[in-house]
């Protein structure tokens, strides 16, 4: 979920900068208070924050697909192929440093969180999938995670101590969601849901009574790595997105994948259900709102949602997720292996360290997104526009029908470039 976020462009969905970047910052508190030893602030578990990524990532391919349906049909191989491209070229460049830098300073990083373990060796006691002795960071390891098989593979879901189990989800998710959106939008999107449940459920159940990755536990991914066992959380995303595009052109069937969304994201979690219920009432409010303009309540949500300050940590939050257990294992390291800082109170210890942590963070992850990512993605343009260029504009129908402010738009060929959500 990478990419550029400068409101001006008209195909800008301006309320994921705040969703997305907050989401980000979420994982990284949790994770300081989670290594630092105390979690007294009654802040979600930040796999609930990784849930509401995929939803987002959800919402952003239907979107994008609708976005640019005019000139790449969607039943077409050469649309796949662009889109599996596109997202190849965001994700890999800052992920592929990431796994360099974990094959080059792997005993340095699994030190650091060794160090960190020791300050309440009892909470992880019972959690060897946790514990970095029990891994090894080689060529091998570094190969599956390049090649993003890893999330397939029990061995390897959770190798190398980091973030990215999530990553290996998303392309996973990327690799199907051409042929799933096809049956989505062509077949039913109710069978679709129906039957994705069903595997998904079956799939976690018996998974959990497998042996794990690591001897003596079970549970046969130690992250829920395995499309299957997550499929569900992006069609969340998927039906918000179809509701987002079609909702003033198609009431009935909208009205009723809202209700199904809701539905189905209270069986993960309130926060969940809160962001969904948040993004689809900005959708019904902005389409709905003709000549009357729109609630206040509405102009103060997207006001707080898309802002600079959002913008700014929207652009930043790939890499700070990618990033951010590096700065904890450094330097929470280095901080926990000194007897003075060890003597401070916990939550004072824990304080000290997401203030060092969060500011050096969020710097790497600006500059990363500079000189990197968005060099990436234009990498990526140029591949898809030289090797694989777009079939010619045919007429767009049934395309998105509310602008990201909520004004009414009609989105013509004119408007189909690259948007800054992707």
């Amino acid at each position: 979920m990478s990419g550029s976020s400068k409101t001006k462009a008209p195909d800008h969905l301006g309320f994921l900068d705040g969703i997305r970047g907050g989401a980000a910052l979420w994982v990284l508190l949790a994770h300081c208070m989670i290594w630092g030893g105390w979690y007294g602030v009654p802040l979600p578990s930040p796999k609930i924050a990784v849930d509401i990524f995929m939803v987002a990532s959800g919402f952003l391919m239907v979107y994008q697909y609708r976005r640019r349906e005019a000139r790449e049909p969607m039943d077409s191989r050469r649309t796949a192929i662009r889109f599996w491209i596109r997202r190849f070229f965001r994700i890999a460049p800052i992920y592929y440093l990431c796994l360099l830098i974990l094959l080059v300073f792997w005993s340095a990083y699994s030190n650091g969180l060794a160090t960190l373990q020791q300050v309440l060796p009892e909470r992880w006691a019972n959690l060897p999938i946790y514990v970095p002795a029990n891994y090894h960071v080689g060529w091998l390891n570094t190969l599956m995670h390049a090649t993003f098989l890893f999330g397939m593979v029990p061995k390897y879901a959770a190798s190398n101590m980091s973030p990215d189990w999530s990553i290996g989800l998303e392309m996973q998710f990327y690799a199907v969601f051409p042929a799933l959106y096809l049956l989505f939008r062509r077949i039913s999107w109710v069978g679709v849901l129906a039957v994705v449940i069903l595997l998904s459920e079956g799939c976690n159940r018996w998974f959990a009574h497998l042996p794990g990755p690591v001897p003596g536990t079970y549970g046969l991914f130690a992250e829920p790595t395995f499309l299957l066992m997550k499929l569900p959380v992006f069609l969340i995303g998927m039906l918000v997105g179809e509701t987002f595009c079609r909702a003033r052109v198609a009431l009935v069937s909208s009205v009723l994948m809202s209700i199904t969304a809701m539905l189905v994201t209270a069986h993960y979690s309130i926060w969940v259900s809160v962001v969904t219920g948040m993004i689809l009432w900005l959708t019904w409010s902005g389409a709905g709102a003709g000549d009357h303009g729109h609630p206040i309540v509405y102009r103060w949500l997207t006001g707080l949602l898309s802002n600079r300050c959002a913008a700014f940590m929207a652009d930043a939050s790939y890499s700070v997720y990618l990033l951010h257990c590096f700065f904890i294992s450094f330097v929470g390291g280095f901080l926990f292996r000194q007897p003075d800082f060890v003597a401070l109170s916990a939550p004072l210890r824990v304080a000290v360290l997401a203030i060092i942590i969060c500011p050096a963070v969020y710097l790497a992850a600006w500059l990363l997104h500079r000189v990197l990512e968005k060099p990436g993605i234009e990498l990526g343009k140029r591949v898809i526009n030289r090797w694989f260029p777009p079939v010619p504009v045919r007429a767009a129908n049934d395309l998105i029908t509310a602008a990201p402010s909520g004004a009414p738009v009609s989105i013509s060929p004119v408007v189909l470039r690259e948007g800054s959500n992707q």
